[in-house]
């Protein structure tokens, strides 16, 4: 098993569009931090052929932050977002349970690792944008290859969701019998995973995943929320 770090992609690149589009600049050079849009949605490619190239990576992340812009802007166009793209790669044989637990293990490393910096350019939201402290977590993982994206009922994306929250409530002592058999079946619940089509359902996914995010911009960034959340990460670091 391959236990290297991953190569990270960001999308979208450079500079706003008046469409409510990023364009590409051909050096692909990321947006300056203050114009780096807040929101930004987590993919993992884990692929076995996955990260050997950055090159790749950023064309990928482009090709799906484009692809799927239409339908997942639906509601909200004016609000931007980008798209984290990590090159994960792992065995053809590893089976969609493990390589979700893989990346749900390094997601939250690199949540906790971003808002550590104190800084919200490249910051990670919990999902619904909605609800910023109900602590639930959203990625898309990438698990087949280009050509079996789109294979009905099959398709080469799972959605992965977890709620760190049960984790923490699991892990409190001094409970009965009684708490620990419901804790042991929501266990099974704190990870899930689905399966879609990247063409006719990725688009959908991801227009979930962002929904929501006009609120999250007026009422968490704008308001200080979002500063204050990382003020806070950064002296919890501060205290390990």
């Amino acid at each position: 098993m391959d236990d290297s770090p991953p190569r990270t992609a960001s999308s979208p690149p450079s500079r706003p569009a008046s469409t409510g589009v990023w364009e590409a600049e051909e050096a692909f050079v990321d947006p300056e931090p203050i114009k780096r849009p807040k929101w930004g949605i987590q993919i993992y490619d884990t692929r076995s052929d996955s990260g050997k190239n950055m090159k790749q990576l950023k064309k990928l992340a482009l090709k799906i932050y484009e692809d799927t812009w239409d339908e997942r802007s639906a509601m909200g166009r004016e609000t931007l977002d980008r798209i984290d793209l990590y090159g994960l790669a792992m065995p053809d044989d590893t089976s969609p349970a493990e390589r979700a637990e893989r990346c749900k293990a390094h997601n939250v490393k690199e949540i906790t690792a971003r808002n550590e910096t104190g800084k919200g350019d490249f910051y990670i939201p919990r999902i619904p944008c909605r609800y910023p402290a109900s602590g639930q977590r959203s990625i898309l993982v990438i698990d087949r290859p280009q050509a079996e994206w789109d294979e009905p009922s099959q398709g080469g994306f799972l959605h992965v969701q977890w709620d760190p929250k049960a984790e923490k409530t699991k892990a409190k002592g001094g409970r009965s019998d009684l708490d620990r058999t419901v804790s042991a079946e929501r266990q099974e619940d704190e990870i899930r995973f689905y399966r879609y089509e990247y063409t006719n359902q990725v688009p959908g996914v991801l227009q979930n995943m962002r929904d929501g995010v006009e609120w999250f911009e007026l009422n968490y960034v704008d308001t200080g929320l979002l500063e204050e959340e990382l003020r806070q990460a950064v002296e919890k670091g501060l205290e390990k």
